[in-house]
């Protein structure tokens, strides 16, 4: 739906369907840029976009209640997701998105897949690097669809670059 209006229409016409408290703040906000959003903006407000589409409006004790339920339901619907192809590589959005299909609004992508890592144990292999969103792999999988292999030496670089950090002061400090 996004990709077919521009970000200004996109968020007006989730504020319609959302018709709550928080969608009338955003509208406010929204309703009189003169153009559309400028990138930069737009992709900063990601997180804040996808957490607005997420969420649902709360008027009372018993949506919050039914909201946790139907939260544990979602929550317990994508690990049998994740198993139907255990040699699937899943990313963070695509698992956040899993579990937004399933009606899951409380977690976020972070706290959703510590979540699976606990659920899961050590065979729940996650791989990050700056700027990309995490990969996210059975390890008993990931040197068959990877390539993984063992590498010590980067363990002896980084071990090698610590030790030398810390003794070329001290050889510097020495009297010649």
């Amino acid at each position: 739906m996004f990709c077919e209006l521009n970000a200004k229409e996109a968020v007006l016409a989730l504020c319609d369907r959302r018709n709550d408290e928080l969608a009338t703040s955003v509208r406010d906000r929204v309703q009189w840029a003169l153009f559309d959003f400028p990138a930069e903006e737009a992709r900063y407000h990601v997180d804040c976009k996808q957490r607005f589409e997420c969420s649902r409006p709360l008027s009372g004790t018993a949506d919050v209640a039914s909201e946790k339920s139907d939260a544990d339901t979602a929550f317990d619907s994508l690990p049998a997701e994740i198993l139907q192809d255990r040699s699937r590589i899943w990313n963070s959005i695509e698992l956040h998105k899993a579990y937004v299909d399933f009606d899951g609004v409380v977690h976020g992508r972070k706290s959703l897949v510590s979540k699976l890592k606990a659920h899961f144990g050590d065979d729940f292999l996650v791989l990050s690097s700056p700027g990309i969103a995490n990969v996210i792999v059975f390890r008993t999988m990931a040197s068959k669809m990877l390539h993984l292999v063992n590498d010590y030496e980067d363990d002896v670089d980084t071990v090698m670059s610590t030790a030398s950090k810390q003794i070329t002061p001290e050889v510097k400090q020495i009297p010649k």
